[in-house]
């Protein structure tokens, strides 16, 4: 009966609740992070398009709608890797045991944004033009 206690912090119940408020807050990071993606791209969408073609500017549902869908993706993974982020960084403030890896991208703060501008850059700067001039046969 010792792990149906409510009062103990390791009983079921309490791991049961635990999770479901860290997936009740991942599940409501990615919805709102899919759904201000794809208002922000859909707006600028249509910005570009007004702005190119005037208003009488016509709209291709597939163009439309693989853009929508990439962006309302992009959202959630944002989203997930935001949730990510503060799990990790409530790992790190207890003091569990958290993969280097992950503490180096989510939970040392200045160097971990350090981290993330070097390798924006890194992908920015020297992958995407290596790659962009590679030819097929």
């Amino acid at each position: 009966m010792k792990l149906l206690n409510q009062n103990n912090p390791n009983s079921f119940r309490r791991s049961l609740q635990r999770q479901d408020r860290i997936e009740g807050s991942l599940l409501k990071k990615m919805a709102v992070g899919a759904v201000v993606m794809t208002a922000f791209v859909g707006v600028m969408a249509i910005r570009v398009m007004v702005a190119t073609h005037g208003d009488d500017a016509k709209i291709d549902s597939l163009i439309a709608t693989i853009t929508l869908v990439s962006a309302a993706t992009s959202g959630a993974v944002i989203g997930a890797t935001l949730a990510l982020k503060d799990h990790i960084q409530r790992k790190v403030d207890v003091g569990e045991n958290v993969p280097a890896a992950l503490r180096l991208l989510f939970g040392s703060g200045v160097r971990s944004l350090a981290f993330w501008v070097g390798l924006i850059f890194f992908v920015c700067l020297v992958l995407l033009p290596v790659v962009l001039t590679i030819r097929p046969f």
